[in-house]
């Protein structure tokens, strides 16, 4: 092999290594825009469920609230009426 040839080959080797490593760097950068994406999609999913339980939690609180406040308003109706009975 002449000098030539060999430059030759040693510029075609070192362009396919730039162009390798290259194209790994934007092969690492998509996948790790997917992931981060995908991660991102299910946190949104998780706080999605999380308000859920919040508003099930809330309208469980309202309406022990609204059955404690029936049972008290029977009872002080029941005590009232027995107070006129007597």
């Amino acid at each position: 092999m002449d000098g030539q040839t060999l430059n030759t080959y040693v510029l075609i080797s070192g362009t396919m290594a730039m162009l390798l490593m290259g194209l790994s760097i934007v092969l690492f950068v998509y996948i790790y825009q997917r992931k981060m994406i995908r991660k991102q999609h299910a946190y949104a999913a998780i706080e999605r469920l999380l308000q859920k339980e919040e508003l099930k939690s809330a309208y469980a609180q309202l309406e022990g609230k609204e059955i404690e406040r029936k049972r008290i308003s029977e009872d002080l109706h029941d005590n009232i009426v027995a107070c006129l009975q007597q």
